[in-house]
Formats: C-alpha cells, sequence, structure tokens
C-alpha cells in the first residue's frame, strides 16, 4: 500500500469518528427540531469533506454553540399573514445590499448583517424602531442563517425582534408584491 492510500485511509478514519462524534453529540442533545436535524445533516457533510479535503474537523460544540434555535423566536409567512398584528410590521433586511436591490419586501430596511456584525448596524435599528415604535421588528434575509446571527447580535437591545422563517425565499413563495 501506498504512502498516498494509507493517507486517504487515516482521512477517513477521522472523518468517521467525526460523524460518530456528532451522532452522538446530537443524541445526547435529544434532536428536538428539523432544525437541528438539518445542522446534522450539515456537520456530517462539512466534517467528512473539510477532513478529507484540508484535514480540518468541525467541532460541534463550538460551531453550534452560536445557534441556540430554541431561543430565536421564528414566526411563518402564513403566520404573520393571519396575525391581526400584521400591520404592525417593520422588516429589516439583513442581506447585502446588491441583494436587497435585485429583491426584497416592501417597505423593508436594509441594515446588513456586516453592519450588525460591527455594532453600526445596531445603531441603524435602534433608529428604525423608534421610528415604529407599535411595531415588531421582523429579521429577514435569503433563507434564514443571517437572521439568526442578527437576531443573536441585537436581542441585547431590548427591542422586540422576530425572525421570518425562511427568509425572503419563503415570502416568495407565499406573497407576490
Amino acid at each position: 500500500m501506498g504512502h498516498g492510500q494509507g493517507e486517504r485511509r487515516d482521512r477517513m478514519g477521522e472523518a468517521i469518528a467525526m460523524e460518530n462524534s456528532l451522532v452522538k453529540f446530537f443524541s445526547a442533545k435529544l434532536i428536538q427540531s428539523r432544525k437541528a436535524l438539518l445542522l446534522l445533516c450539515l456537520g456530517v457533510f462539512m466534517s467528512i469533506t473539510g477532513a478529507i479535503a484540508t484535514r480540518t474537523v468541525f467541532n460541534p460544540s463550538i460551531e453550534l454553540a452560536a445557534f441556540n434555535f430554541s431561543d430565536i423566536p421564528l414566526v411563518t409567512v402564513a403566520e404573520l399573514r393571519r396575525s391581526p398584528a400584521a400591520q404592525k410590521l417593520a422588516f429589516i433586511d439583513v442581506r447585502t445590499p446588491q441583494e436587497y436591490q435585485r429583491d426584497r419586501i416592501q417597505d423593508s430596511f436594509l441594515v446588513p448583517i456586516s453592519a450588525i456584525e460591527q455594532g453600526s448596524g445596531v445603531e441603524q435599528v435602534r433608529q428604525i424602531a423608534a421610528q415604529n415604535p407599535h411595531s415588531t421588528l421582523v429579521l429577514y434575509c435569503q433563507r434564514g442563517p443571517r437572521s439568526y446571527r442578527a437576531y443573536q447580535h441585537l436581542e441585547k437591545t431590548g427591542l422586540n425582534f422576530i425572525v421570518l422563517s425562511g427568509g425572503i425565499t419563503a415570502w416568495r413563495k407565499v406573497v407576490l408584491e
């Protein structure tokens, strides 16, 4: 057996060990939602491809700690449309200016996730909230992950936020403006 085959076998062994580690990690947490299952699949894929391609290993305790989905208030498009409070919503798009230019929810405000993570966007969101004092702030991106990150940065402000589950992709399946 050549040196390359032995190294590949070692990498595959690392990937399999990481997959087993991920399964144990999620089993211990008693997979509570479809999001956790999706993250499990993503983690397994990342661990296998990462271990083979770059010999890096996905560490679920570090990578997934950023997303405690049970703490993020999600709302679906259908729930928003049925809600009597639907008239008192202020949508905040956390995507890039280019994405916002191509498509956005009508009357939404652009506050890119990059600005929120740098701190300047937090002040923009406070101003939007001040201009819309009786509104619930709805964070959205393309499908959800950037909105989750934005929520985690903004939840300390004490403002009333919800995250649009599925982002503008879900919105466009139901609402045509």
